[in-house]
């Protein structure tokens, strides 16, 4: 998957996650090596993006490592059926 890097910083007291937020559907598409029509797909799905305002003013978004996790759960339950 294209542009996956974990983003954290190292701290004196360990790691720190710092979310990677993608703010569009281009940038959604584009991380994950897929068109709208599956990302819609994924929403339709429960996938944890959020989307706002209405017809051509839709605007989404998600957290990057909460849809690697959503993915990931995905793929088992299917492997499982």
């Amino acid at each position: 998957m294209k542009g996956f890097q974990q983003n954290r910083v190292e701290t004196g007291r360990g790691v720190v996650y710092e979310p990677k937020i993608l703010r569009s559907l281009t940038e959604i598409c584009e991380v994950f090596g897929v068109g709208e029509k599956q990302v819609r797909r994924w929403v339709r799905d429960g996938a944890p993006i959020i989307i706002e305002g209405e017809g051509a003013r839709k605007r989404y978004s998600s957290e990057l490592l909460q849809m690697y996790q959503w993915r990931e759960q995905m793929a088992k339950n299917r492997n499982r059926s």
